[in-house]
């Protein structure tokens, strides 16, 4: 499922259409500028790609993606979120990846869904 990311966090009224929040399986992910940016995990960790920083609107993205799903304003911002990822806190994976997890995640939702019916 694909929704606008609406900001709820940030000051603007809308991120015009820019983000979005992708639902699959047992991961939420964040697309920004139609690059997937973060993925959140079933256990409440964050992934973030190689694009996590590309832009200061990406990284605005970025955060009130963050703080909808969790994290505290002391966790996001470019600054934190470079520290989180030195200690590990966050992770990094490539776009392909997480591309590649969201697909694995679709397919085990549809054996579950298929094994019910």
């Amino acid at each position: 499922m694909r929704t606008e990311l609406k900001p709820v966090y940030d000051i603007r009224k809308s991120f015009y259409k820019k983000a979005h929040v992708l639902s699959y399986g047992k991961f939420i992910a964040l697309e920004s500028y139609e690059s997937i940016i973060a993925i959140i995990n079933e256990n409440g960790t964050a992934e973030l790609t190689e694009y996590w920083d590309y832009s200061a609107t990406t990284i605005r993205h970025l955060s009130e993606f963050l703080r909808q799903h969790g994290f505290k304003p002391s966790e996001v911002g470019k600054p934190t979120i470079k520290k989180a990822l030195e200690r590990g806190t966050f992770t990094k994976i490539t776009e392909l990846t997480a591309k590649n997890k969201m697909f694995n995640a679709d397919i085990d939702t549809v054996r579950e869904l298929t094994a019910i019916a």
